[in-house]
């Protein structure tokens, strides 16, 4: 079981590959400066990239279908 807070997921091998790799070629200096230490916070990180930036998309979609024509 994860610690309070925090929930377990299950992906692809395709996608576990690919993050891991990444991972492996990213600086430990970068690393570093953005407080991972581990690959599971590696993983994290990306993800909430990934959460900021399609709150960015869907906030200028709202935006755009708020403009008069």
């Amino acid at each position: 079981m994860p610690p309070k807070g925090f929930k377990s997921i299950t992906v692809k091998q395709a996608a576990y590959d690919m993050l891991m790799e990444e991972y492996k070629k990213t600086p430990d200096k970068w690393l570093i400066k953005h407080g991972i230490t581990s690959f599971n916070g590696y993983v994290n990180y990306r993800l909430e990239e990934l959460v900021q930036y399609r709150k960015q998309l869907l906030q200028q979609t709202d935006q755009e279908k708020q403009q008069p024509p």
